[in-house]
């Protein structure tokens, strides 16, 4: 194979030189971009050969290492594999030389799916059953002998991959781009990776030391692999992604071209003969492991002494023993209790253990494996499933929903299944989740006893109404893993449910089996160190919305008060601009040295700048103070331009972790008081910036860390919910801010009057553009008794500021349940909905809506309502009231339906342009879902919250103490 690679580059090679000199001195374009493709091309193939020569003498290098290592340290495996049984001898030992081959050539279709089988049968023993090679020389040579294979299948692989592209190339030329090189390329990067970390694995491995003396353990703890371990596991877990894409390229090929016999120039090695299946591997690794403990009375006595602890365990069923990893902990001697009850089976005794007399109180007994297939009966399953007299659903045990979710002859309730997997560690557990689900997947076909005699409804035949079933359980742990999943908490089970789908699945449903596979390498990827250092663990594999698109008719007035002379529509464009025109609020600042004053006309709104440049240049000169003040990189800025040194997520994960740290820190001395007040600046250019912001992170929030948070505000860590702490936190913020802006010493009543006009109109524009919570922080603030008390600032206000502040006021006042505020959320769903009634699952307008008003609502669905029908039943199966959970699945329904980001005005030029706003027409409409970014502004006004903050951190009472100094008590 290497000498036609070689042959056929040098031809390819020998063309393009023809091809060059006959288009030399050429000013062609269209020659000389052929002549680059070309010789790219060629650059790309001269690289594959590197690598699949590279990979050619990595495998040869990789036998004679194994040969070697293997002569090196005969004398210490030797008496660990004497008398082993013949069927559990490693093919390893054999040279390449000796690898058996197949009579005739294969098909290029039955050869790849061979490939694509065994390799993720390797792959899953790697990621599922590494514990059992590791602490344990004895079994390093088994994982030499499948890295090994893992080379031939690759190299393989490779040579079908070119097989398709050479008949793609002459049939159909270059009509179809060759994409096949782009996931083998880096695959073939990762074999050499793979090669240098099974030699450093097998080296510390063999020169460890494990002193036989000390007791074993018992633990249900999670598995620390050793820092080589969870490398390798890493590299394999992203090697299985690659080689999917790779197959599935091939695939894809192979249907274009159609199936073909492989070339007979070659041998190819027959896999059948020297595949070690998961049977074999764990059998041989059970015995060594148990000579490695030492003596079997050892294992005796240590069950013995742990039988409580061993029957005790949540892992005590045969459905989870099975599957779960033998060692548990970090130490060598400690081991799981599933792994513990596995071992026992591959004790040196003639009689198994289960039949042994002196045992039998530690195995799982018939009763407890009847229990877990009653899950299978129809007839008992309906015994715990409660409706009310209209059919709906209002109480279930655990195990009847599983059963409800996975029931063949009905179609999956979405709805249902969504509320279930978002909420089902409120009454059960991840461990009991997976053991009813295998259970229901029901390998050995137990609940056949339970169908006899039942019409099979729409299914042709017994045997395929339960193959949909299982197709059903592999949706359920797909959907879990991927959209549902607690990195923190559920690591513990990748390495069982990799075993249970390499082990079981991979017999009934091999293509399901290998897309979760798939998946749940993924999953390995997030160790719990890399959990603990990432702030982004709530992010799911395929974030999914659990929202479901209803019908509906319904349309909700949004009036807030009838006595107020504002509509109190925020849609309609005419109303919009009324009260634009009517508050200025497009006016630019009166500056002294700036000659613009002139109310702007109302155009493009969210795509145009407000600011003038001596705004500009102030937020800029004040933006690099803080900058050097924080430690944060300046950047470059110039007259012309500001440098933004991070985008806005950046930008508020830094500011964060700012805010968290000032917290224990002293300000620094050279803390500046701006001569510069956010207040003094455009509102509708302010409200827009924020609403970025705001909306910025409440796009971030998912339904785990809202179902994991704990609600209360007197909660004092939410460090584990970052995206609700910094929404929180931000609230609370611009509270202070809005305080201490108005009250702030030394500022003349004129100037306070002012400074309240101010926070009306930006919570005026802040509605505009649908940003709730901005404008219940600024209301909220503005009610308060601290502010409400001073006589003399509202005394001061014209009757049409007043009048806008009741309006406001009335839209997030507390009465009949913000019974105003809901009305208007209400109508932007009902105004997303279709002409056929048909509910959008996403808001067609952005909204920030008021956000700790949700974690009111799930704050009082979860303590007003109890997790079971019959809390204080001791009967195992308890009825969950499930409607509590409908409940809190619509109201994270309704976050994931609003978030919807605002349009950054990716279409216009990016670069800053002062004159923009002023070369507009009239013929523009108002735009409330674009708004263009003005990066100095909102980290400006960051650093402002941040400022404010620092005083109020010191002094909690701040705000009530000036205002006191303002009008004292009487």
């Amino acid at each position: 194979m290497i000498k036609k690679m070689r042959k056929r580059l040098l031809a390819e090679w020998y063309n393009l030189m023809i091809k060059a000199d006959s288009y030399k001195n050429t000013a062609n374009i269209s020659k000389i971009e052929k002549l680059v493709s070309l010789t790219f091309a060629i650059l790309r193939k001269a690289f594959l050969f590197y690598e699949i020569w590279w990979v050619e003498k990595r495998s040869y290098d990789l036998e004679n290492t194994h040969e070697n290592v293997s002569k090196n340290h005969m004398i210490e495996r030797r008496p660990q594999v004497e008398g082993q049984n013949i069927d559990t001898k490693s093919p390893s030992t054999s040279t390449r030389k000796e690898i058996p081959c197949l009579e005739f050539a294969p098909s290029a279709l039955n050869r790849l799916k061979e490939i694509h089988d065994i390799l993720f049968t390797y792959f899953g023993l790697i990621l599922g059953r590494l514990d059992m090679i590791e602490h344990n020389p004895s079994n390093c040579e088994i994982l030499e002998s499948i890295v090994h294979q893992i080379i031939l299948l690759l190299r393989e692989l490779l040579y079908i991959s070119q097989a398709c592209s050479s008949i793609i190339h002459q049939k159909y030329k270059s009509q179809y781009e060759n994409n096949l090189d782009y996931n083998l390329d880096p695959l073939l990067s990762l074999v050499s990776e793979l090669v240098s970390s099974v030699k450093i694995f097998v080296t510390q491995t063999i020169n460890e030391r494990f002193d036989e003396s000390h007791n074993l353990l018992m633990k249900d703890d999670l598995y620390y692999y050793t820092d080589e371990g969870e490398h390798m596991i890493l590299i394999i877990s992203q090697m299985t992604r690659l080689i999917s894409n790779a197959v599935s390229g091939c695939n894809n090929y192979l249907k274009l071209i159609g199936d073909f016999e492989l070339s007979d120039e070659r041998k190819y090695p027959n896999f059948s003969l020297i595949r070690i299946t998961p049977e074999k591997f764990i059998k041989r690794c059970s015995i060594n492991l148990i000579k490695r403990i030492g003596e079997e009375d050892k294992l005796r006595t240590f069950l013995q002494e742990n039988k409580a602890k061993l029957t005790g365990s949540s892992s005590y069923s045969k459905n989870l023993a099975r599957f779960s990893t033998i060692r548990s902990g970090g130490q060598l001697n400690a081991l799981s209790s599933g792994g513990t009850q596995m071992l026992l089976e591959y004790l040196p005794e003639k009689k198994s253990f289960f039949r042994d007399s002196q045992f039998e109180s530690f195995a799982p007994d018939s009763q407890s494996d009847s229990e877990a297939d009653q899950i299978n009966d129809i007839t008992k399953m309906k015994d715990e499933i409660l409706v009310d007299k209209n059919e709906h659903l209002v109480g279930i045990s655990f195990r009847a929903l599983v059963f409800t979710v996975t029931n063949e002859m009905k179609k999956t309730d979405d709805n249902l299944l969504n509320t279930f997997l978002l909420n089902y560690k409120s009454f059960g557990s991840s461990e009991l989740l997976m053991e009813l689900l295998i259970s229901r997947f029901d390998t050995n076909s137990q609940s056949v006893k339970y169908t006899l005699g039942e019409n099979n409804g729409t299914f042709s035949s017994l045997a395929s109404r339960i193959r949909s079933r299982r197709r059903l359980v592999c949706k359920i742990f797909q959907l879990w893993m991927e959209s549902f999943w607690d990195y923190e908490n559920d690591y513990k089970l990748i390495s069982a449910l990799i075993n249970f789908f390499n082990e079981e699945v991979s017999e009934h449903l091999p293509i399901e089996a290998k897309s979760l596979i798939e998946t749940a390498a993924r999953l390995s990827n997030y160790t719990p160190k890399s959990i603990k250092t990432s702030a982004n663990f709530y992010i799911q594999l395929v974030p999914r919305s659990v929202n479901i698109v209803k019908k509906t008719n319904s349309i909700i007035s949004v009036a807030s008060s009838n006595s107020s002379s504002i509509s109190a529509s925020t849609v309609s464009t005419s109303v919009d601009e009324q009260f634009i025109e009517r508050y200025e609020l497009t006016k630019l600042p009166h500056s002294s040295h700036s000659t613009i004053s002139l109310p702007v006309p109302i155009l493009s709104l969210g795509s145009s700048s407000l600011l003038t440049k001596r705004n500009v240049s102030d937020l800029e000169r004040i933006v690099l103070n803080y900058r050097d003040m924080v430690g944060f990189p300046n950047g470059a800025i110039t007259t012309k331009s500001f440098v933004s040194n991070y985008n806005l997520q950046q930008l508020i994960t830094k500011w964060m972790n700012l805010v968290t740290s000032s917290k224990n820190q002293i300000p620094p001395r050279n803390f500046i008081q701006n001569d510069l007040n956010i207040s003094e600046l455009n509102p509708l250019e302010v409200a827009k910036q924020l609403s970025l912001i705001e909306s910025a992170i409440f796009l971030k929030i998912t339904p785990p860390e809202l179902l994991n948070c704990k609600y209360s505000s007197k909660n004092p860590d939410l460090s584990k919910f970052p995206h609700v702490n910094c929404s929180i936190t931000l609230t609370n913020l611009l509270s202070n801010y809005v305080l201490e802006s108005i009250l702030m010493p030394g500022m003349p009543m004129k100037k306070r009057v002012l400074r309240v006009k101010s926070w009306l109109r930006i919570a005026l524009s802040s509605l505009y553009f649908r940003n709730f919570n901005a404008l219940a922080s600024i209301m909220t603030t503005l009610q308060s008794y601290v502010i409400s008390r001073l006589s003399s600032i509202w005394s001061n206000l014209s009757n049409e500021d007043v009048e806008l502040y009741e309006y406001l006021s009335k839209i997030i006042h507390p009465n009949n349940n913000f019974k105003v505020y809901r009305k208007k959320i209400e109508k932007l769903v009902a105004d997303s909905s279709s002409s056929s009634g048909l509910l959008s699952s996403k808001s067609i307008l952005p909204v920030v809506p008021f956000f700790n008003l949700f974690l009111q609502d799930l704050t009082f669905i979860d303590e007003g309502n109890p997790n079971f029908r019959n809390p204080d039943s001791f009967r195992p199966n308890k009825l969950i009231n499930i409607d509590k959970y409908f409940k809190i699945m619509n109201t994270i329904a309704m976050v994931q339906f609003f978030q919807v980001g605002y349009d950054l005005d990716s279409k216009l030029n990016s670069s800053k342009k002062r004159d923009s706003f002023f070369s507009l027409t009239g013929t523009m409409e108002v735009d409330s879902k674009c708004i263009k970014p003005v990066a100095e502004l909102q980290e400006y006004i960051l650093f402002e919250f941040w400022r404010v903050n620092t005083l109020y951190l010191k002094d909690p009472d701040r705000g009530y103490t000036l205002s006191l100094e303002l009008l004292p008590r009487s």
